[in-house]
């Protein structure tokens, strides 16, 4: 009796010892519920509201628990809302600010939460390619760094070459005399001083004396140029020469959407000052236009613009040009760390983090939101669907497609991710239509974390 009664104990010990040990790894081991934040430097353009209703919707549908940052300003708000989510029991993170993502991926680690770099710079990976020599910038290729799960966006140059297409869009009209919404590149950020710089490229091509701080501003120059702009924490009017081309006015930063005066007053400067024909806007247009005078004459250039604003501009003969990431462009980035959070450790391609280079979509009219529209919702099912996501997660066995795709492994995945964006044949939304087709026709259901641990 005595030695069954021992057996007993012990039994209870062992179960005991190993659910300590189970909780002491973390978030390690299949069928954990998951709880994602989103740290968001964006809260209230349309781009951030619909990139947030598409992973709302997700979420319910996945079972998964989300939460959206404020507006982050700095890296100190971010290590803070990290640490936030790490004591409220987060284990997945969706980074969508960029001051210091090195730190923000050695904390996660700390705290035993997966990370991803949503809709940010891949190459940041490759410190060969990456624009700032800065280790809290880089992110190297932390491979060791084993909740680190990768990022997805557009590059560097990817970047660069938006902000070249949006200049030559108003360089092919003819304008000449610019103001420039610099965005966060006021705030020493990259991304929109690459696009700034892609800016001056176009307009170098029509007249080879453009020059910026001396830079003269060929293609090959990219990074020198986008490094002066950071530098200069937006553009310096009287850095930029050119015989044929004149900057008139520059604002950044987004204060004046808080109702900072003087920050109201140098957006206002963009579209009223004498002689502006063309603004370009690093990002926020619809923002910057809306503070336009009465009578005010000129043309916007945006990026970033999705939304029934932007249409009605480009309809108004306002806006002539777009860059814009789709409202389900954040997905790859949800579906990597639902993967790694579900399997219980960061998904890898060769034993490195996943980076994807997405594309964005290229915008000239307003016919081309009709298109969109009948796309990026639920009833369109989106670029990236919740079916072609769960295909991704279970790497479930698919039904005969049109694309020839048997299961969607990691590679497979980063591959048709990284398709150029476009609704026609050998696109994007035509490879992953295919997919999700197949997927629904097998009888496979959407991924979901209470039905998929019950089936396990």
């Amino acid at each position: 009796m005595k030695k069954k009664i021992i057996s007993a104990v012990l039994a209870s010990v062992l179960f005991i010892t190993s659910v300590i040990s189970m909780t002491s790894c973390g978030n390690r081991g299949k069928h954990v519920s998951a709880k994602i934040g989103v740290l968001r430097g964006d809260a209230s353009s349309e781009e951030a509201l619909a990139w947030a209703a598409y992973l709302k919707s997700l979420s319910a549908e996945m079972g998964v628990e989300i939460d959206f940052s404020s507006e982050l300003n700095s890296a100190d708000e971010e290590l803070a809302a990290v640490q936030n989510y790490a004591s409220l029991g987060y284990n997945g993170l969706i980074v969508m600010t960029s001051y210091n993502p090195t730190n923000i991926i050695k904390n996660c680690e700390n705290y035993k939460m997966f990370s991803v770099i949503g809709a940010a710079h891949p190459d940041f990976e490759d410190s060969e390619n990456a624009l700032v020599k800065d280790e809290n910038v880089i992110i190297k290729d932390y491979s060791d760094y084993s909740y680190y799960v990768g990022a997805t966006g557009p590059s560097n140059y990817g970047e660069v070459l938006s902000g070249y297409q949006m200049g030559k869009a108003a360089v092919s009209r003819g304008y000449t005399q610019y103001s420039v919404f610099t965005g966060s590149a006021a705030y020493g950020q990259p991304m929109h001083a690459l696009r700034i710089a892609g800016f001056f490229i176009a307009m170098h091509d029509d007249d080879p004396t453009v020059t910026y701080g001396g830079i003269e501003c060929k293609r090959e120059n990219w990074k020198e140029i986008a490094l002066q702009i950071e530098k200069d924490l937006g553009v310096n009017l009287s850095s930029f020469k050119s015989e044929k081309y004149s900057i008139l006015a520059q604002a950044g930063g987004y204060t004046f959407l808080q109702g900072d005066t003087a920050a109201v007053a140098t957006v206002v400067q963009l579209s009223s000052a004498a002689g502006v024909e063309a603004v370009f806007c690093a990002g926020s247009a619809d923002k910057v236009s809306s503070f336009a005078p009465d009578g005010a004459k000129c043309v916007y250039v945006g990026n970033d613009s999705l939304g029934s604003t932007f249409k009605t501009m480009f309809e108004d003969g306002k806006l002539i040009f777009d860059i814009a990431k789709y409202n389900s462009y954040i997905g790859p980035a949800f579906a990597m760390l639902l993967k790694s959070i579900y399997k219980g450790e960061a998904v890898r391609i060769d034993g490195k983090p996943v980076s994807i280079e997405q594309q964005s979509l290229q915008i000239a009219s307003a016919s081309d939101y009709d298109t969109l529209d009948t796309v990026e919702n639920e009833n369109g099912g989106y670029f990236f669907s919740s079916e072609f996501l769960s295909a991704y997660i279970l790497e479930t066995e698919i039904e005969k497609n049109e694309i020839g795709v048997e299961k969607l492994t990691d590679s497979e995945f980063a591959g048709i991710c990284s398709l150029d964006c476009t609704l026609g044949e050998g696109g994007l939304y035509q490879a992953t239509k295919a997919i999700t087709n197949a997927y629904k026709e097998g009888g496979h259901k959407v991924f979901h974390f209470e039905s998929a641990s019950e089936t396990k």
